[in-house]
């Protein structure tokens, strides 16, 4: 993403990513009854990663969030259901509390290690689309206007139908 002319800001959407490629990380379920292989297999899950704003623009919320609004729109077009992401423990600047308390991600596992060399702990956070879309929508959020601006009815539909909830995690 640019603004003015420079670069502000980049994020990775990876489509179906491998179950194995998390196994490898050594995850550490933060609930044991959660069954996240039956939960991952028949769904359509999305990665959002490498989600960054350089410094100079992390005072521009707005910077944040046009990335969020790619993320969404290319998400939604392609029809996918959960995201999942990691955030790092101990950064600063970590969108945990944001991505908990305003988006409706829910904390799943831990672990020390990924793709990227770092040592922070990261906890990996799984996000229902649908829910997202019906928490933000019902409590008339700023963010739900601002990311769904650009969607057509079909969108709106395609969401609006009964989101699946953490229950069907568990047993």
């Amino acid at each position: 993403m640019t603004l003015d002319g420079r670069a502000a800001g980049a994020l990775r959407v990876l489509y179906d990513p491998p179950y194995a490629q998390y196994l490898g990380y050594g995850l550490k379920m933060l609930d044991p009854t959660l069954r996240l292989e039956e939960f991952i297999r028949p769904n359509r899950i999305a990665e959002v990663g490498r989600f960054a704003v350089k410094p100079e623009f992390r005072g521009r919320f707005m910077v944040a969030a046009a990335l969020m609004r790619a993320a969404a729109d290319a998400v939604v077009a392609r029809k996918y259901t959960y995201l999942v992401t990691d955030v790092f423990e101990d950064d600063p600047h970590t969108p945990y509390r944001f991505h908990t308390r305003v988006m409706g991600f829910y904390p799943v596992a831990t672990h020390e290690v990924g793709e990227l060399h770092c040592r922070s702990r990261r906890i990996t956070l799984v996000l229902d689309i649908g829910n997202a879309y019906e928490r933000l929508k019902s409590r008339g959020h700023w963010l739900y206007r601002y990311l769904t601006s650009q969607w057509d009815e079909p969108e709106h539909q395609q969401l609006a139908q009964r989101p699946l909830d953490r229950a069907e995690l568990i047993e």
